[in-house]
């Protein structure tokens, strides 16, 4: 099992000594600050966020307004930073007892107990709210206990610092979200409409967790989010007693005005909210009985209900940023992480070899069989961009295929963006796809929403190194494209220039499948040619990338006479740069990965190129939805298919 980069490992004063929850948005430590002898929980807030400036610029903003928020039932934000090498950080009291949805998995809460912690979450949040602070993501995970049974709030503010203007900034206007924020289970109304939203919100989310600590389970419950978010919208939360026959009527009450779909219709504050309950449980203090088993909670588990409805109001035009803010927000609190979401089964009728060929992805020859079996389903694709060729052929692949066979296809573009595709996957769960084809960018940032398809039965074909957990990948391995590369360039430093050379290696580090490409170039290539001075690693990826790091990196090293690239794009960059020195085709010689048709055209002609492998993007896409089919159809389908590397040269053009 691979170690945790960050454990023991200092932050600023803070040594980091355990791992306590994570989430899309950041990890939470255990640490200890030696300067005032004390253990503290120090957030570290994902790169992928803190390199976007305008996420900075509200992260400041946001986290410094919220670190003012001074009381004893919300935990205080110590201080917050951003270290030289990029890691950005928030300390802030370490709270020992877990969470209260940890407590609400432990079994039955007293109804004396569970008012005298409302009567703390009431004082917080309205302190919050008068301070124009808007949680949006009150959920049981974000309600830590300590040892002495007292509570405290968590993640103020933070949910919202990517979403607010310059007016909304300060003070307690109301808030219109740009991006969809929350979980589920726990979400009011408005919020999923994405109507501008007041204080009233959260005490929406206050009666969702109220009803759940009474009656032993929430409201609305379903395997899929998308069905619980239509209840939230249109349904009547059940009466409690019909649940709990023993609550009072006043307590009943009680907690149906507390969710009222109409704002204006519900307590007007959390501490309104709290007296009501302390006037409804008069001589009623028991603990809840054993109830309906509670259903495994929906901010971990996403699944495709049986339901086809329509989707309703405005939730057509937001259910992609929806479902993405709800992985990406939905983290543990800094006590014990969050129980594990039990799997449904995703078994196949038949045997799944671990490894096969392409002739194993053969689909049904009959097409009447196969548009009977998808049933008017589809397959989605999350594509990495549509802008390059190899990636606009493969999507093309995709949907020659998908139609050649009778199935309806849906392509969602990532625009290079890691943080786009669990939204995608999401979405296409949400409408009911039987399969995904995934052109992953950052494998850490799909797991989850892989998850989800393979609780959800959505079959999942990557062009990628990791099987997914439902799923197969047409296998070029980031590891071997490197190292194709890497002996190419070898070979030909070798045979031209008496084993020795100045090079440059384009990579992508954002990407950590990308690193592991560039690592793979780099030790194939000093294997095959120890003699050669790696000068150095820049940026590429992009064909804009290529260009402002190369620009860079003659300035700094002129001597560079031999590029390797992680893909043609980056190389094309290099390209222009090299044009632009006035270098001559034999001055500098670049290998790359992708065998674009650019590329391919300036290995024909000469140009810096020598040689690019190939990795089919055509052939890839044909067999993703073979894949797809065929599994939906018959099943069976290998683990693995392993597609044969090819270098494109001059005097090997290969084909797509």
């Amino acid at each position: 099992m691979q170690s945790d980069p960050y454990i023991g490992r200092k932050v600023g004063q803070y040594e980091l000594r355990a791992l306590l929850g994570q989430g899309g948005m950041a990890v939470v430590y255990r640490a200890y600050q030696a300067s005032m002898d004390r253990d503290v929980a120090v957030k570290i807030v994902s790169r992928l966020l803190t390199q976007d400036p305008f996420f900075r610029e509200r992260f400041e903003q946001e986290v410094t307004l919220v670190a003012k928020l001074e009381h004893p039932a919300i935990v205080p934000v110590y201080e917050h930073d951003t270290t030289p090498d990029g890691t950005t950080y928030l300390a802030m009291r370490y709270i020992s007892g877990g969470s209260l949805a940890d407590r609400l998995q432990q079994g039955p809460i007293s109804l004396n107990q569970i008012n005298a912690w409302l009567i703390q979450i009431a004082d917080g949040l309205d302190y919050a709210h008068s301070k124009g602070v808007i949680h949006r993501d009150l959920k049981p995970g974000n309600i830590l206990l300590d040892t002495q049974h007292k509570v405290y709030l968590v993640d103020f503010g933070l949910a919202r610092t990517t979403n607010l203007s310059e007016d909304e900034r300060f003070g307690a206007a109301p808030v219109k979200p740009t991006a969809l924020m929350g979980t589920p289970s726990y979400m009011s109304p408005e919020q999923i409409q994405q109507k501008i939203l007041t204080s009233k919100s959260d005490l929406y989310s206050l009666g969702i967790i109220l009803y759940e600590m009474a009656v032993g389970q929430p409201p609305f419950a379903h395997q899929s989010s998308y069905e619980i978010m239509q209840m939230h919208v249109n349904n009547p939360p059940p009466s409690p007693r019909k649940l709990r026959p023993d609550l009072s009527v006043a307590l009943d009450k009680m907690l149906l005005k507390a969710l009222d779909k109409n704002p204006e219709n519900r307590y007007q504050s959390a501490g309104e909210m709290a007296t009501a309950f302390s006037a409804s449980i008069s001589g009623m203090t028991g603990s809840f009985r054993a109830f309906t088993p509670r259903v495994t909670s929906p901010a971990a588990t996403v699944t495709r209900g049986p339901s086809r409805a329509p989707i309703f109001g405005a939730l057509a035009a937001v259910v992609v940023i929806l479902i993405a803010a709800l992985f990406l927000l939905n983290q543990s609190g800094f006590g014990a992480p969050a129980a594990t979401a039990t799997t449904t089964s995703t078994a196949t009728p038949l045997a799944r070899a671990a490894l096969g060929r392409a002739s194993d992805l053969t689909p049904p020859s009959d097409k009447g069989v196969t548009t009977a079996a998808f049933e008017g389903s589809f397959i989605g694709m999350v594509a990495c961009n549509l802008d390059s060729d190899y990636h606009a052929s493969y999507a093309a692949s995709v949907k020659t295929e998908a139609l050649a066979l009778g199935v309806n296809v849906q392509i969602g573009d990532s625009k290079n963006d890691k943080s786009k595709q669990p939204a995608l996957i999401h979405d296409f769960i949400a409408k009911g796809a039987k399969g995904i084809v995934l052109c992953p960018l950052d494998q850490a940032a799909v797991a989850d929403a892989l998850s989800d398809a393979a609780k959800a039965g959505v079959f999942v074909v990557e062009n990628g190194d990791t099987v997914p957990p439902f799923g197969t990948i047409i296998s070029i391995t980031n590891a071997d494209l490197g190292k194709a590369a890497g002996e190419y360039a070898a070979k030909v430093i070798n045979a031209t220039m008496g084993g020795k050379a100045n090079v440059a290696i384009l990579d992508y580090p954002d990407v950590p499948e990308i690193v592991v490409r560039a690592q793979a170039i780099h030790d194939a290539l000093i294997a095959g040619a120890p003699n050669v001075t790696i000068v150095g690693n820049w940026k590429g990826g992009t064909t804009d990338f290529g260009t402002a790091s190369m620009q860079k990196a003659f300035a700094d090293h002129p001597e560079i006479n031999f590029i390797v690239s992680i893909n043609d794009a980056g190389s094309f960059g290099a390209a222009n740069v090299l044009q632009a020195l006035k270098k001559g085709y034999g001055d500098v010689g670049i290998v790359s990965i992708d065998a674009e048709s650019q590329a391919r055209n300036m290995i024909s002609n000469g140009q810096y190129f020598l040689g690019s492998v190939e990795t089919s993007p055509t052939l890839v896409g044909k067999l993703a939805v073979d894949a797809i089919v065929k599994q939906v159809v018959v099943g069976g389908v290998p683990l693995t298919v392993n597609l044969p590397l090819n270098v494109v040269t001059k005097d090997n053009p290969g084909s797509k």
